[in-house]
C-alpha cells in the first residue's frame, strides 16, 4: 500500500483506492501529509498478496488527535507545518 495526498485530480489504476473526505471536511496538504502519514504506518497489514480492499480500508482503525470527541485537524496542520521539511 501506498499512500501519498493529491491535491489535483489525477489518473489512477484500477488497483488504487481514493480517499475521499466528506464535504463538511476540510482537508489541506498539511492534513493530507498528516493523514497520508498516518495510512503509512498501517502498510504492513496489506503486504504480501493480502491487498487494501475497500471492506478493509473501512474496517482500518486509524486513530487521530481530537479535541472534544472531534478530529483536531488545526493540530495536524500545524504539527506538519513545525517540521522542518514541510512543505
Amino acid at each position: 500500500m501506498f499512500t501519498t495526498y493529491q491535491p489535483q485530480k489525477c489518473f489512477v489504476t484500477d488497483s488504487a483506492r481514493i480517499l475521499i473526505p466528506k464535504k463538511e471536511t476540510i482537508i489541506n496538504k498539511y492534513i493530507g501529509m498528516f493523514l497520508a502519514t498516518i495510512f503509512i504506518k498501517n502498510m504492513p497489514k496489506f503486504f504480501y498478496g493480502n491487498s487494501a480492499n475497500p471492506e478493509d480500508i473501512a474496517k482500518l482503525n486509524v486513530f487521530l488527535p481530537s479535541k472534544n470527541n472531534q478530529p483536531d485537524w488545526k493540530y495536524m496542520e500545524e504539527y506538519i507545518k513545525s517540521l522542518p521539511n514541510s512543505i
